[in-house]
């Protein structure tokens, strides 16, 4: 995505902002349109960083994600082979020897 608003960035640099660089185009309306213009340009660059930070962040998560599932798996199997093993009979080593289910 970033990739996409530095691709509008440069066109808008060389086809709208390039007007109010030369001196074809002078006078009091010239220099509100550079400054809109820059402003404008400056705001693409901005979401260009926004884009960037925003991708980060997603890939971030997806990780924390991805790892945290992982945890609550293994948990899970854990609690699980105890159960089997309660059923069977064996005691909980956790609880002592005088729980069983």
């Amino acid at each position: 995505m970033a990739d996409e608003f530095h691709k509008v960035e440069k066109c808008y640099r060389g086809s709208v902002q390039k007007n109010t660089m030369d001196q074809t185009w002078l006078g009091e309306s010239a220099s509100a349109a550079h400054t809109n213009f820059a402003a404008t340009r400056y705001e693409c660059q901005a979401a260009q960083i926004q884009a960037k930070a925003t991708v980060l962040l997603l890939r971030n998560a997806r990780q924390q994600f991805v790892d945290l599932k992982k945890q609550l798996e293994s948990a899970r199997r854990r609690r699980q082979g105890r159960d089997e093993r309660l059923r069977a009979g064996e005691r909980d080593v956790r609880l002592g020897p005088a729980h069983r289910r």
